[in-house]
Formats: C-alpha cells, structure tokens, sequence
C-alpha cells in the first residue's frame, strides 16, 4: 500500500495515495457563513470549486493554520474532491 505522508503541527499523518489527486501551494479562500469552525471555505482549485478544510481543527482540535501557508492536498473519495489543508505534504512511502 501507498501513503502520502502529511505534516501538521509537528504530526505525521498519512492519506492513502488512491485518493490524493494533487498537491499544490494555497489559492485565496472565499469564506463560507455558517460553517463549521473547520471549512476554511471554498477554493477554486483548477477550475473546480471545493470546500477546503483546515485538517489542524479537524483533527487535533488546535489553532488554525494561518491561510496563506502551508499547503493544500486535494483528494477524492466516491467521486467527492475536497481540498485538505495542511502544514506540509512530505514524500510517499510504501508500505508491506
């Protein structure tokens, strides 16, 4: 199995590679009202708009990425693209 590994807030996660369609700098992020405190909000990536998401509340329930650093990791699951927003996407690595 491939994973991608992704930095946030000094954590290492990983995202199975099958689902992680690109890898790009941050764009500018229109707000979406009335959203949870972790949709940064939409983002035209490529011509499509997704939700992008700030994985540092999602996951450990810690301050915001600032909007203009770190990186975005766009991934698809049942047809779905979300853009998901992290400190850093380091390598891919292969796992038995």
């Amino acid at each position: 199995m491939d994973i991608n590994l992704i930095s946030l807030n000094g954590n290492v996660y990983g995202l199975p590679t099958s689902i992680v369609r690109e890898v790009l700098d941050t764009v500018t992020v229109t707000p979406l009202p009335f959203s949870p405190a972790y949709v940064d909000g939409l983002a035209n990536i490529g011509g499509s708009v997704l939700v992008q998401v700030d994985l540092s509340i999602q996951l450990e329930n810690a301050s915001a990425i600032p909007p203009n650093t770190g990186q975005l990791v766009v991934i698809e699951n049942s047809g779905e693209k979300i853009a998901l927003h992290v400190d850093k996407a380091l390598l891919m690595v292969s796992i038995e």
